[in-house]
């Protein structure tokens, strides 16, 4: 896959910062990404961010300031190299680890499925739907 970068972007579209990018590290970094598609077709994209990095300017630890971005509806954007995907946040889940350092798992959606979502409109297939077809 290679190169790897992940954006927030506003409800409005606008760039907010970047939150990952595989060819430069930087403070607050979120980390695991990984997308899964199901079978139906619908896709998630998960990830962890650290509530407290490390500041070397100021030589103690801080609230992660990319921590505020997190928030419903802002979308992702995930571009490998090769295709742009993009998908809006949707829930969080707090954990701490056995430091006792705290980050959360993002869950996102994908764009497509969130706005047919915000219509009404779901993606579901079981046999019974499947057999008008047949």
């Amino acid at each position: 896959m290679g190169e790897l970068k992940i954006g927030i972007y506003s409800h409005q579209d606008s760039f907010i910062d970047l939150l990952y990018d595989s060819n430069r590290q930087f403070e607050g970094q979120l980390f695991s990404p990984h997308i899964v598609e199901k079978s139906n077709g619908e896709k998630t994209f998960t990830f962890q961010i650290p509530l407290m990095i490390f500041d070397v300017r100021q030589n103690k630890y801080i609230e992660n300031p990319r921590w505020q971005y997190i928030t419903n509806h802002y979308k992702i954007r995930v571009n490998n190299g090769i295709k742009i995907e993009e998908f809006v946040m949707q829930s969080y889940n707090e954990s701490r680890n056995e430091s006792d350092e705290v980050t959360i798992e993002v869950t996102c959606n994908s764009l497509a499925q969130f706005e047919l979502s915000q219509i009404g409109y779901g993606i579901t297939f079981n046999i019974d739907s499947l057999r008008q077809f047949i």
